[in-house]
């Protein structure tokens, strides 16, 4: 059986899953990101004002919002739906701190 490796990057999905993980990597002495890289998704402002300032994916909230009102009354007006893609504006990563490149362990 292979030994554990520790993960290299974690993605959380809102800021105050991003303060807790920075929160406990510091009080278990790991490097962020020397030893572990954390990526949030859904920007918001304090993101580049933690330390060390968060990497994170800046969404199209607005479309997400419409696209979930459509949805919505569509649903209730008896239309079928068949899902969606949101590609204006994509998604952009918004490159801070808290995010390098790893060497895979062993190498």
């Amino acid at each position: 059986m292979q030994a554990a490796t520790a993960p290299t990057a974690i993605v959380v999905n809102n800021i105050m899953s991003a303060v807790g993980v920075l929160a406990a990597a510091h009080d278990l002495g790991i490097a962020i990101p020397d030893q572990l890289s954390v990526i949030g998704i859904h920007d918001v402002d304090l993101m580049q004002h933690l330390r060390p300032a968060v990497t994170a994916v800046r969404m199209p909230m607005y479309q997400l919002g419409w696209a979930g009102v459509e949805a919505l009354y569509d649903l209730i007006a008896g239309r079928p739906r068949t899902g969606g893609l949101i590609t204006d504006p994509e998604p952009e990563l918004v490159i801070r701190d808290s995010a390098t490149a790893l060497n895979p362990p062993g190498t």
